[in-house]
């Protein structure tokens, strides 16, 4: 946690010195935060829930509003953090995610064939998750009796499909695409079912 926050600290410091979330970052912290923000995703999906993102075809996450939030090599920290609450609330709420899922033919095939991808990848076993140590951690609270620094994960299974997930959507460019085809396409419904 300590080098999250430090690296946190150098991106708030470029931040503060003007510079915009086009200004390129080169300690690889946007690389962090974007493999970060991919474990996220890969968690929402398997549980069920939509992302907080959209994938754009410049392989940068925007937020729902479409302010820019991070890529590879940028980082916008109000984007990031999702400075426009109500409107991610109502893009990801279950009852929207549900329906697109019924009424989207294309959005849910997609999600589907993204987890079967996932499933059938062949994930190499020494590949981590971005925040591996992380939940490593939060395992061992749990095994100490520590609830609140517990696990993220409810068992030894979904972190193992989240850890496929995650390494398909930063490995296999079809993920990748097939996450693009979701998102937008919640976006589009979002857009014509009852606006923002």
């Amino acid at each position: 946690m300590a080098d999250l926050e430090r690296r946190l600290g150098r991106l708030e410091a470029v931040h503060a010195t003007g510079a915009t979330s086009e200004t390129p970052v080169e300690d690889g912290s946007c690389r962090d935060f974007f493999e970060a923000e991919m474990e996220w995703i890969s968690l929402d999906l398997i549980r069920g829930r939509a992302p907080y993102f959209t994938l754009g075809e410049d392989d940068a996450f925007r937020t729902v509003g479409g302010k820019f939030a991070v890529s590879l090599h940028r980082l916008n920290i109000q984007g990031l953090f999702r400075k426009d609450p109500t409107r991610e609330e109502q893009a990801i709420s279950a009852e929207r995610w549900r329906r697109l899922l019924e009424e989207d033919e294309a959005a849910a095939d997609a999600l589907e064939r993204l987890g079967e991808m996932a499933d059938n990848a062949l994930v190499p076993g020494d590949y981590k998750m971005p925040n591996y140590k992380w939940h490593d951690l939060g395992e061992i609270n749990d095994r100490m009796g520590d609830p609140d620094l517990g696990s993220i994960f409810t068992d030894a299974a979904e972190r193992e499909r989240t850890r496929r997930m995650t390494y398909v959507l930063l490995h296999v460019p079809e993920a990748q695409a097939m996450l693009r085809e979701i998102t937008s396409r919640r976006d589009a419904f979002n857009e014509t079912a009852g606006g923002w």
